[in-house]
């Protein structure tokens, strides 16, 4: 085209004023994923000790179970205080610093059920060794089976909140996103 000419000084000295921004951009955006990728490892990392702990729990709470039915069928009363009670104990002190008052709280109801059922707390005894005849027994032992499982399922409920890998926070469960109510 006649009279059009370029001016490459003027394009040179405009790529060199947008160099660094797009620099700066680039080191932002890169900023960003790392915030990103740290987020979701420590999600990821609280997800996995709370799950080792929920797993240490149920095996603790079953290994008291087995110990006490296994002392039923002998006619005996359980371990007053067991290696399995305390490591029960144990994990339980250990959920203390990774869920919420509400996880907690299902913690000790889970507990107080175990620990009447077996015979070890002193206010809700059932001794099962001298009530008298076999339906007693059976009855009291349903009772108390059932009273660990409606706590064991209110357990469940209560730590689901915090499995998920949006929750980030130490005591709090993750917060509903627009896709989970």
């Amino acid at each position: 085209m006649p009279g059009y000419s370029i001016d490459w000084p003027l394009i040179g000295d405009l790529l060199k004023a947008s160099l660094p921004l797009a620099i700066a951009g680039a080191v932002a955006y890169v900023a960003w994923q790392q915030w990103l990728t740290a987020k979701n490892k420590l999600a990821l990392d609280l997800f996995d000790r709370r799950f080792a702990v929920w797993r240490r729990i149920q095996e603790k709470i079953a290994e008291r179970l087995k110990e006490i039915h296994a002392a039923h069928e002998k006619g005996e009363q359980p371990a007053f205080v067991s290696e399995s009670l305390q490591s029960l104990w144990e994990a339980l002190d250990d959920a203390h610093f990774l869920f919420g008052a509400d996880v907690r709280a299902s913690l000790q109801a889970v507990d107080d059920a175990i620990f009447s059922f077996g015979g070890d707390h002193p206010d809700e005894h059932v001794d099962y060794v001298t009530a008298t005849g076999r339906q007693t027994k059976v009855s009291a032992r349903h009772a108390g089976l059932e009273k660990i499982t409606k706590a064991r399922r209110a357990l469940r409920v209560a730590v689901e909140p915090y499995m998920a890998m949006d929750a980030v926070g130490v005591n709090r469960p993750a917060r509903p996103s627009k896709g989970r109510a």
